[in-house]
């Protein structure tokens, strides 16, 4: 408060998914004893883990207040992806690993500079681009996000990631014992985490994991 009397105040909070509860609640106590503060306040997060965190209450409870506006950052264009390719390589990046970079990773940096540190590993060729596998530390990545899920959730983002394109309703049902209501709440919970994708054609619902590479993370772990 004594800061932002002398001029505005920004403070950057990166990764507050990460964050423990008391700190949650600190966040919450500033929001609501500092409001005629010159203080701007951001804070990142990965959407699938602040969702799952101890915090996110708080985020819904600041969000209703009108404490908070959330941005979703899109993926980099296939020009950034190719300037960030050259920045990781320390050269040129062939056209044909740019196009398969965006194609693998719809502009995800993390995943990207995954993939190129892979295909360095592997000494692969990065005119002509291929993995044996997902990167392990990819698989890692998502598999430590899955672990708040509950049996029921992770049985149906497995057949998703099995099935491996977009899926509609009554075709999912086959595929999983007692389909109703446990698929509907699974997809519930799968898309409000951002996991699944849910998309309207028509007058049907069809689901798919939002993430091609998360689908292979998925797949690849199964085993």
């Amino acid at each position: 408060r004594n800061l932002s009397r002398r001029q505005p105040v920004v403070v950057v909070l990166d990764d507050v998914h990460l964050a423990d509860a008391s700190s949650w609640e600190l966040l919450t106590y500033a929001a609501n004893s500092l409001p005629d503060a010159r203080l701007l306040i951001v804070a990142t997060a990965r959407p699938v883990e602040l969702a799952q965190c101890p915090g996110y209450a708080a985020v819904l409870g600041l969000e209703q207040g009108g404490f908070v506006e959330r941005l979703a950052l899109e993926g980099l264009d296939r020009p950034a992806i190719a300037e960030l390719a050259e920045a990781v390589l320390g050269q040129p990046a062939p056209e044909a690993l740019v196009r398969w970079l965006d194609e693998r990773t719809l502009g995800n940096p993390l995943f990207a500079i995954g993939l190129l540190d892979a295909l360095r590993e592997e000494g692969a060729d990065l005119s002509a681009p291929a993995l044996r596998s997902v990167p392990e530390a990819l698989v890692d990545g998502v598999a430590a996000g899955l672990d708040a899920l509950q049996a029921r959730d992770l049985g149906v983002l497995e057949v998703l990631a099995v099935v491996g394109r977009r899926s509609e309703l009554p075709e999912l049902s086959r595929f999983v014992p007692d389909p109703s209501p446990a698929l509907a709440a699974a997809l519930g919970t799968l898309t409000r985490r951002r996991l699944v994708v849910e998309e309207e054609r028509g007058h049907d619902l069809t689901y798919q994991i939002a993430h091609p590479l998360i689908q292979e993370a998925i797949y690849q772990r199964i085993g």
